[in-house]
């Protein structure tokens, strides 16, 4: 009986603590990315880009920029959503992106943990616009709403599984309770 209380109350306390540590970052992100003080604008070499295809996100490295900053160009990697963008915007991204060519972007720098991505909403090059900063913002933010709905609707699963674990539970001790006061013997 015991055994199985600390089990219920291990498994409550871990998906707290899975929760809590779930929100530590994506509602943080969704407001830091919201807010316009937060982006700046950067002129920088291009060291290198790679394209995913599975994520639909550029990858640019900016080896100067890093220096500057102090960080290793491999531990600062800028991703840029590039998710139902228009194919004439989608090449001239392409092109603005090969290594050696200077770019003006748009990022907030923030730096959310290990293995981050810091997003770029806007790219210009020679005077150009690439990726103007509301189609990358708002390809952005609803990433950043997806990802934020996403925690929102794990967490809810996870009460639920709580709830009916504790449902179980309870029933379980019930029927014991009932048993014994029927029979006067504990089971």
């Amino acid at each position: 009986m015991v055994r199985q209380k600390f089990r219920v109350f291990a498994l409550v306390v871990f998906l707290i603590a899975a929760f809590v540590f779930a929100l530590t970052y994506t509602p943080k992100e969704f407001f830091y990315y919201r807010s316009d003080e937060n982006y700046v604008t950067v002129d920088a070499e291009v060291g290198g880009s790679a394209y995913s295809s599975k994520h639909a996100t550029f990858s640019v490295w900016f080896p100067s920029f890093s220096r500057e900053l102090g960080v290793p160009p491999e531990r600062l990697t800028f991703r840029i959503l590039a998710a139902n963008l228009p194919e004439e915007m989608f090449s001239a991204l392409e092109d603005a992106l090969r290594p050696g060519s200077r770019i003006r972007f748009r990022t907030a720098p923030r730096y959310f943990g290990d293995g981050y991505l810091v997003p770029i909403v806007a790219v210009e090059t020679d005077g150009q616009t690439v990726l103007p900063e509301d189609v990358g913002r708002a390809i952005l933010m609803k990433m950043e709403k997806t990802n934020l709905l996403k925690e929102i609707a794990g967490f809810a699963i996870a009460l639920a599984a709580v709830n009916a674990v504790g449902f179980f539970v309870i029933r379980r001790h019930n029927k014991k309770v009932d048993a014994f006061n029927a029979t006067g013997r504990w089971e």
